[in-house]
């Protein structure tokens, strides 16, 4: 096992897009249905515009008693 102690950093910024404004959209679907979703997302990753993102993630639900 390693670690390590950030001495220092050194950050390049980029110029804000869109005047800095974000849209973020969530959608939940069934356990059942991650296969299809990572699926869809493969299919717009490396495609899609450069000002869009896509990201997902999977989370334990107590409302739904399962991962969604």
């Amino acid at each position: 096992m390693n670690y390590g102690i950030v001495t220092s950093a050194t950050y390049k910024l980029a110029d804000q897009t869109n005047g800095g404004y974000a849209l973020n959209g969530d959608f939940l679907f069934p356990a059942s249905e991650n296969t299809t979703i990572f699926n869809i997302l493969s299919k717009f990753a490396g495609n899609q515009p450069n000002a869009l993102s896509l990201t997902s993630s999977i989370q334990y639900s107590t409302d739904y008693n399962s991962v969604r």
